[in-house]
């Protein structure tokens, strides 16, 4: 008997391939991206009242952080994104040969905004000389002085007297009978005499808002002054009366004035 012949069924097999097996492409196409760290600087736009220097020394550290080596081309490329405003009208134009190198540029700019003599000195020269101690921590008001200080190119010894000249009067001898020696131990002392209350008392705040000293001497005056009133309605009046420039007959009692 014939029997018919029954080819089997196709069986179709989806084929899935994995990133570990898909071919790498030509090398011709391959193309370089490059990571940068999420925390950024932020930008230098080359005003006086900007420090260039600490620009300067965080957007190295930047460079490190982010695997720029400063002697490639990357690296003068990231400082022009840094940079706004003046400091950038300033890098666009400088000459193209300026620019291959980040030592060439950073040489420039050190000439162009960080000069010894520059406005921006005379003006942190004005705003160390009036620092004060206000209603901010004690570690705030040193950072600052210290801050603009190594701008200034003070000496420690310069930048002790000037922190310890702009506390309250209270807490300023309380470091000068301390003997400090360095701008470092005076913040150390300093701490001290604010925990034992000297920052409180007569704080430049207060003596500013509060009443002036001829007033505050007239107060006890006029205290004193009860205080004889009732020492004289207890005791007879002497015979004698004594006239004083200083001293004024009040009724039964006495009347002192400044």
């Amino acid at each position: 008997m014939f029997q018919p012949t029954i080819s089997p069924t196709p069986r179709f097999t989806t084929h899935t391939s994995s990133p570990s097996t898909v071919p790498p492409p030509p090398i011709g196409n391959i193309v370089q991206v490059f990571q940068t760290p999420d925390k950024t600087i932020r930008k230098y736009s080359g005003y006086s009242h900007e420090d260039g220097r600490k620009f300067l020394s965080e957007f190295e550290s930047y460079l490190v952080l982010a695997n720029i080596d400063p002697v490639s081309p990357r690296a003068v490329a990231c400082f022009h994104l840094h940079i706004q405003g003046p400091a950038l009208v300033w890098f666009n134009s400088l000459p193209d040969t300026n620019k291959l190198s980040w030592s060439t540029v950073r040489s420039a700019f050190l000439q162009e905004f960080c000069p010894p003599d520059g406005p921006g000195l005379v003006a942190e020269e004005a705003i160390f000389s009036h620092l004060r101690l206000d209603s901010q921590p004690i570690e705030d008001y040193h950072s600052m002085i210290m801050e603009k200080g190594r701008r200034l190119g003070k000496t420690d010894r310069d930048m002790l007297m000037k922190f310890v000249d702009g506390l309250p009067q209270q807490l300023a001898f309380f470091i000068r009978a301390g003997r400090v020696n360095t701008f470092r131990e005076a913040l150390h002392f300093a701490k001290l005499g604010e925990a034992h209350g000297y920052r409180s008392q007569n704080s430049i705040v207060g003596a500013a808002t509060g009443p002036s000293q001829p007033e505050g001497v007239q107060r006890q005056l006029d205290t004193i002054t009860r205080r004889l009133d009732d020492l004289c309605r207890d005791k007879p009046q002497p015979s004698r009366q004594f006239s004083t420039p200083n001293v004024h007959r009040m009724h039964h009692g006495f009347r002192l004035q400044i």
